[in-house]
């Protein structure tokens, strides 16, 4: 903060770092909640960061250690940051993996729209 203040001495421009850092963590300071339907999976935390995967879109589902991640990409890349939501199911896996994999095996079978 210190050298942003000495190569932009306005008191406004000390916003600035504190707003890129707090949206850039958002996901980790503030509660995130998720709702999986038949259209597909939102991702929503506080009023304006705000996302959604339509289930035709999905392309890959994986579970991990951390919970699920669905992605619109084939193929695991740098991009499934930006991609793709990772849902953290938070004591009600079960329920959360069955809706993913029965999802994924419609879109697999062409069932699903």
């Amino acid at each position: 903060m210190l050298a942003w203040w000495y190569f932009l001495p306005v008191p406004a421009a000390l916003l600035l770092p504190l707003v890129a850092l707090t949206s850039a963590m958002s996901e980790f300071l503030f509660p995130v909640t998720y709702t999986i339907d038949d259209i597909g999976i939102s991702q929503k935390c506080l009023p304006f960061f705000n996302r959604h995967i339509a289930w035709t879109d999905v392309r890959r589902a994986s579970a991990g250690r951390d919970g699920f991640f669905v992605s619109t990409l084939r193929l695991p890349s740098r991009l499934d940051q930006f991609r793709g939501i990772r849902i953290n199911p938070r004591g009600n896996d079960a329920a959360v993996r069955a809706v993913i994999t029965k999802r994924m095996e419609l879109m697999r079978e062409g069932l699903a729209t």
